[in-house]
């Protein structure tokens, strides 16, 4: 089998592969969404439930259209100054936490028009107290699981100096090769033979 230098973009690129394979990117992934959609539901609470908060909106986009009008209608220094942010600036049981509205589909932050902070403050016993609380709880298990597998693995590379040696001692860490290297390392033994081969003139017919 031939053998390909284990450098740091190749380290790079197995531990990460390590990770997809296990899940935690994944489970990474939506625990962020799961954050994003408490963070919207923090704000409606902020405005004083669903149908506030709606209203909120509804005057906003209203607003924002009469300044439109005037704009196309010629005025000049037609703005209004809304508090339209990215994140919501919120305090659980007296822990100040900063929770952003996460992304549209082009990966775009999302922009909300969003309560003072005065008007974020939960206490202790609050639904939404509670909630933050198992939610970084479950954040932190996630990071805790993915810190732990990347010094794994990266404890393992660091013990070999090939792909070849990698293989001897961890030989189902070929799944986590990038497709590039394991092609190169399973294909180019057999390119070679054949090259030989066709030198020699064998097979004979």
């Amino acid at each position: 089998m031939q053998s390909i230098r284990l450098n740091a973009s190749l380290r790079d690129k197995i531990i990460n592969n390590a990770l997809l394979k296990s899940g935690v990117l994944d489970e990474e992934k939506q625990h962020e969404l799961a954050m994003c959609d408490f963070a919207k539901r923090v704000r409606v609470a902020a405005f004083g439930g669903e149908e506030k908060a709606k209203l909120v909106d509804e005057k906003a986009a209203r607003i924002q259209q009469i300044e439109d009008e005037l704009s196309e209608a010629g005025c000049a220094n037609v703005y209004v100054n809304f508090n339209r942010g990215s994140d919501i600036h919120a305090a659980f049981n007296g822990l100040r936490i900063c929770l952003p509205y996460g992304g549209d589909e082009d990966s775009r932050y999302i922009f909300l028009l969003t309560p003072k902070y005065d008007k974020c403050l939960f206490s202790a016993t609050d639904p939404l107290s509670i909630e933050f609380t198992e939610l970084e709880a479950k954040g932190k298990s996630i990071n805790k699981k993915k810190d732990d597998l990347k010094t794994t693995v990266t404890s393992i590379l660091n013990s070999v100096s090939t792909t070849k040696r990698l293989i001897e001692a961890w030989p189902e860490a070929k799944e986590l090769l990038p497709d590039s290297v394991e092609k190169e390392i399973t294909g180019l033994p057999a390119l070679q033979i054949a090259d030989v081969n066709k030198l020699i003139g064998l097979p004979t017919t």
